[in-house]
C-alpha cells in the first residue's frame, strides 16, 4: 500500500443602509467544493490520484482523484463534467473529487479523502455534516455505508483494517454520519447528512465507505460490456462537503421554508435580484440570515432578512462576475442553499 504521509457584503435593502462585512466561513471545512487549487507548477489535474491538488484535501487511504474544468482542453480525462469515469455536472462550481469504494479483485479495497480542520470541535456542541455523492457512470457496483468520520487522531496513519474497526484505534465508535441506503444514482447528486454531538477535540475529517465487502454492502447494478463505461468497481464523485455548527438541533426540522427562490439568476453585475421565501411554523422571533460565499469558500456578503412574501430586493454591488454559493440560515441553522451566478 502506498500510504500518503504529507500531508450583504455591501448590502442594499429597502430602508436598510449599506454595511461592510468581515470575512468569515460558514463551513468549518476548507475548500468545501474543491474549487480552490493547490498546484504550484502543474496547471490542472492530468493524472489519477491527485486529490491533493485541491487545497486542504488529501488522501487517508488509496489514491482518490481530482477533476476540474480547467483540464477540459488539455487533460480531458480529468475534466468536468466529462472525464474518464463518466459525466456529471459539479454540484457547485467547476470541480469535484472522487474516491473508490470497491474493487472486484482486491478484497475490501477502499479509498478515503481527508481534511484537517482549522480548529477542533467543541465537546457538547451540535454539528451537522453533509456532502453530496454520485455514482460514476463507469461503475458496475454500488455500495452502502458511505459516511463521514471525525476523529481526534490522524487517520492517514491508520492501517487498512482500522477503517473497519474504528473503536479499536479511536475514541469514536464509528462514522458520525453514514448512509444506510444503496447509493446507486448515476444521474443525480445524493446528499448524505446528519447532526451529531461532538465529544471534543475532533479535528480530522475522513470520508469513504466504512463497511467491509459483503452482499449487503456491495451490489452489482449495471454491466456495459460494449462501452468504455465498464468498470467492475465502485467509485463516487463527491462535492459540497459542509460541516456546520448547529445552535438549535431541534429547530432544523421544525422550521420549514417554502417557495424559496432567487431571481433573476444569472443576474448582471451592478444590478438587482430578488429573494423570495415563506416561513412555515413561523413564530416571528427567528433570526433569518442570508450569506454568500465565493468559489474559495470565503464569505463575501451577509444580510439579515425579514419575512416578506413579496420578495426582498438585493443589489449585486460588491459582487464581481462569477459563481457564488448562498445559504439561508434560521437561528443559525442552514435550511436552504444554492448558487447565484453573476454575469
Amino acid at each position: 500500500m502506498d500510504r500518503l504521509k504529507h500531508s450583504g457584503f455591501v448590502l442594499v435593502l429597502v430602508a436598510i443602509s449599506s454595511i461592510a462585512l468581515a470575512q468569515h466561513d460558514l463551513s468549518l471545512t476548507s475548500n468545501y467544493s474543491f474549487e480552490e487549487p493547490n498546484w504550484p507548477s502543474v496547471p490542472c489535474p492530468a493524472n489519477g490520484g491527485l486529490i491533493s491538488l485541491a487545497e486542504a484535501w488529501n488522501s487517508a487511504e488509496g489514491t482518490p482523484d481530482y477533476y476540474h474544468s480547467c483540464s477540459n482542453s488539455t487533460y480531458p480525462m480529468f475534466g468536468t463534467p466529462n472525464n474518464r469515469i463518466g459525466s456529471q455536472q459539479p454540484a457547485f462550481g467547476d470541480a469535484y473529487g472522487s474516491f473508490g469504494t470497491y474493487f472486484l479483485n482486491i478484497p475490501n479495497y477502499r479509498e478515503y479523502i481527508w481534511q484537517e480542520l482549522d480548529s477542533a470541535l467543541i465537546g457538547g456542541k451540535s454539528y451537522r455534516l453533509r456532502f453530496k455523492v454520485s455514482l460514476a457512470d463507469s461503475m458496475n457496483y454500488a455500495v452502502k455505508g458511505i459516511g463521514g468520520l471525525l476523529t481526534v487522531n490522524d487517520t492517514r496513519y491508520w492501517d487498512d483494517e482500522d477503517f473497519f474497526n474504528i473503536p479499536l484505534v479511536s475514541e469514536q465508535e464509528g462514522p458520525q454520519v453514514e448512509s444506510d441506503s444503496l447509493l446507486d444514482d448515476k444521474e443525480n447528486w445524493t446528499e448524505i447528512a446528519g447532526v451529531f454531538t461532538a465529544k471534543g477535540g475532533e479535528k480530522f475529517l475522513t470520508i469513504g465507505c466504512f463497511n467491509t465487502d459483503d452482499e449487503e454492502t456491495v451490489v452489482r447494478v449495471s454491466d456495459h460490456p460494449s462501452t468504455i463505461y465498464n468498470w467492475d468497481e465502485s467509485g463516487y464523485y463527491i462535492d459540497n462537503v459542509i460541516l456546520e455548527e448547529v445552535t438549535d438541533p431541534s429547530g432544523i426540522e421544525e422550521t420549514e421554508v417554502t417557495d424559496f427562490s432567487i431571481f433573476p439568476n444569472p443576474v448582471a453585475p451592478n444590478d438587482w435580484f430578488t429573494v423570495r421565501y415563506m416561513h412555515v411554523n413561523r413564530t416571528g422571533k427567528e433570526e433569518t440570515v442570508l450569506v454568500f460565499h465565493d468559489m474559495r469558500g470565503r464569505q463575501v456578503k451577509k444580510m439579515t432578512v425579514p419575512y416578506l412574501s413579496d420578495g426582498i430586493p438585493v443589489s449585486t454591488d460588491g459582487l464581481s462576475t462569477g459563481t457564488y454559493a448562498y445559504w439561508l440560515l434560521i437561528d443559525g441553522s442552514p435550511v436552504k442553499n444554492g448558487k447565484l451566478v453573476v454575469r
